[in-house]
């Protein structure tokens, strides 16, 4: 019984997402640069100077080969490095959504390199936007920020040719591929629940509390650990360790002059 209620509320989703199919807009060109060095952006009320990636605008496939060329610029560019010496490389996001696959796509570009992601305060990053916002080994919201959800939907060029039983199957392949896309990156099933029960045609904006216990906001485990054995190489256990208190005591909101004292005899 247990067996059968949950293929029955599976079916029930795809059909939900399937029907929502052909309400996808038509979509303006992704927008992807490198900011200058000397550009400045707030981040949590502070004005500091970067080089990062912007993506603008609708997500479209094309956006992909933009954004692998803007990579390399942007480690060249970059404003902050790692204790071993690699450029910090973050993706500033402001989107109302676009094309999932293509979103997805990215989103794997975005963890195979290593990206931080931010949405800025003031910025938007809605629909297929979230899957780029999952794909980074860091992934933060400014306060001010927007975060929106609802129903995946796919372009209808994908179905306008198949037969009402063909596109079931394919919206459930796409259904499945975008659950274990979540999955691969981390985030919780609960996000993909959330979305399927807000229909396309309206949106979601989720509060930062629940961003974080889907684990869409936060760092990646793996990443983290990886990071910590690097950083540990570079600077050794004891360096390693005065550095994580004074991190620790700066994000609990203390003066630095306090903060400075955990470093102790750098």
């Amino acid at each position: 019984m247990r067996r059968f209620l949950d293929l029955f509320f599976l079916a029930i989703s795809l059909v939900l997402l399937c029907n929502a199919t052909f309400a996808q807009p038509v979509l303006g060109e992704t927008s992807v640069r490198v900011v200058p060095k000397k550009a400045k952006f707030a981040v949590a009320g502070s004005v500091k100077d970067y080089g990062y990636i912007e993506i603008s605008g609708d997500i479209r496939k094309s956006a992909i080969a933009k954004l692998a060329a803007a990579i390399p610029e942007a480690r060249r560019t970059a404003g902050s490095f790692t204790h071993d010496g690699e450029p910090v490389v973050r993706l500033f996001l402001n989107s109302p959504g676009g094309e999932v696959l293509a979103a997805t796509q990215l989103g794997q570009l975005v963890r195979s390199q290593a990206l931080e992601v931010w949405v800025d305060k003031g910025a938007e990053c809605s629909s297929a936007c979230v899957f780029i916002l999952a794909g980074g080994v860091s992934r933060t919201a400014a306060p001010g920020a927007r975060i929106g959800i609802h129903r995946p939907y796919f372009s209808p060029d994908e179905f306008a040719s198949l037969s009402y039983a063909q596109s079931q199957n394919q919206c459930s392949q796409l259904a499945e591929g975008v659950r274990q896309y979540l999955a691969k990156m981390g985030v919780s099933e609960t996000l993909y629940d959330a979305m399927i029960k807000v229909e396309s045609r309206k949106m979601l904006y989720i509060t930062e509390k629940f961003a974080e216990s889907t684990r869409l906001l936060g760092d990646d485990p793996a990443y983290q650990k990886w990071r910590r054995a690097r950083d540990q190489k570079a600077l050794g256990t004891r360096r390693l360790e005065l550095l994580e208190r004074f991190t620790d005591c700066i994000n609990a909101g203390h003066p630095d002059s306090q903060c400075s004292k955990a470093l102790g005899a750098w």
